[in-house]
């Protein structure tokens, strides 16, 4: 039986620090299994300026290997959704960071609106100012 997939409502969150004082954007939780990422699935990212498109892959014919070389090869990021415990139950996690996501728009702090659909997340730096924040 496959899992009914529905656009879910924009999400707001931050651009947060990772381990090494890096910019990192990490989705977790409940939501991110509804839009069908599940732990070991590849992912593959692609950035622009303060934009972010992530997108399951299609495994299909292509062997991890040649998935690795289409997303070099293309400018694409290939990612793994991991997993964490929270509350008793595998939750997945998707994390992309490091100094290069500064150089696409994403600073520690920022904030970002997030929408869903079946096998894609789509991230967009907002400006806070139009708020007065």
């Amino acid at each position: 039986m496959q899992k009914e997939v529905m656009e879910m409502e924009p999400r707001f969150l931050k651009v947060t620090v990772n381990s090494r004082g890096q910019p990192q954007i990490a989705f977790n939780g409940d939501w991110l299994a509804n839009a069908g990422f599940e732990a070991d699935m590849l992912v593959m990212a692609r950035f622009s300026a303060g934009e972010a498109v992530f997108n399951l892959c299609d495994m299909g014919a292509d062997s991890e290997y040649d998935l690795i070389c289409a997303a070099k090869k293309d400018g694409y990021r290939l990612l793994r959704v991991s997993s964490c415990l929270s509350k008793g139950k595998r939750r997945p996690v998707l994390q992309a960071g490091g100094l290069w996501l500064s150089g696409f728009g994403f600073s520690i702090g920022d904030h970002i609106v997030v929408m869903t659909g079946p096998g894609t997340i789509k991230a967009k730096v907002i400006d806070t100012g139009i708020f007065g924040g």
